[in-house]
């Protein structure tokens, strides 16, 4: 936090409000060279045998990164932000698994990514993928049963979003690790409407040589899409058709 503080040099030009002033902004480049030598730190700890550090250091890394983020940070920094933030990323995966860690530290961490997935500058993913983080760590630290319930509680809160696809193709994972299979061809079945995952489980029914199926599930898409009016999608599902008629043929 300090860093971030003590990384602020005066500039003029046009400021919040779209008027023209002396103001305050964060030096970007003196925040990351600290931080490149904080992370080098804790990083050095952790290949000692502790790693909390590691965890602390990078959770409050995002938080802050999440609450300072700004437009010039797109335009100026972007390549150095992808590379702190992978960093910062890997620290917390690798810390995750690390045996020094206390259970309910681990617990806690899992409980900052979620609230962090949902900061703008990573639900955008423009520099990490703080979902995909977040399901790597739910396997990590709890059990499966336990890391289910997790993904039960986001596939419900987040029903709405664009990424659904990605904690059903989680939750498919884990029960596909503990032999569930019925379960998952109800999961299956409960996101078909879901593009990414028509499409899966049509593109499973082809490996299977069961076209007659696919063939059916991709009318059913077809229909779902006129429906909500959505011709990008509609079309993909004609072409797909047309590519398991061309194997019938052969």
């Amino acid at each position: 936090e300090d860093i971030f503080k003590t990384s602020h040099s005066s500039a003029r030009g046009y400021g919040r409000w779209n008027r023209y002033d002396d103001f305050e902004t964060i030096n970007w480049d003196k925040v990351f060279t600290k931080i490149h030598h904080l992370f080098s730190d804790v990083g050095s700890l952790m290949e000692s045998g502790i790693a909390t550090p590691a965890i602390e250091v990078s959770v409050r890394f995002f938080q802050l990164l999440g609450k300072h983020y700004d437009d010039s940070l797109m335009y100026d920094y972007d390549s150095k932000v992808c590379i702190v933030c992978e960093v910062a990323a890997g620290l917390v995966e690798k810390a995750s698994r690390h045996a020094s860690v206390p259970a309910d530290k681990k617990v806690e961490l899992l409980e900052d990514l979620c609230k962090l997935s949902a900061y703008e500058v990573y639900r955008n993913y423009e520099y990490c993928d703080m979902n995909d983080l977040m399901m790597q760590v739910n396997v990590n630290v709890q059990s499966p049963e336990d890391a289910l319930k997790l993904l039960d509680r986001i596939l419900k809160e987040r029903e709405s979003s664009y990424d659904l696809y990605k904690y059903v193709n989680e939750k498919i994972d884990i029960l596909q690790g503990l032999n569930r299979n019925d379960e998952i061809r109800k999961l299956v079945n409960k996101y078909l409407y879901l593009p990414e995952i028509r499409e899966q489980e049509v593109d499973r029914l082809i490996s299977e040589k069961l076209y007659k199926e696919a063939l059916q599930m991709l009318d059913e898409g077809i229909r779902l899409a006129k429906e909500e009016d959505h011709g990008g999608t509609e079309l993909r599902w004609v072409q797909k058709k047309t590519g398991i008629y061309e194997l019938m043929d052969d």
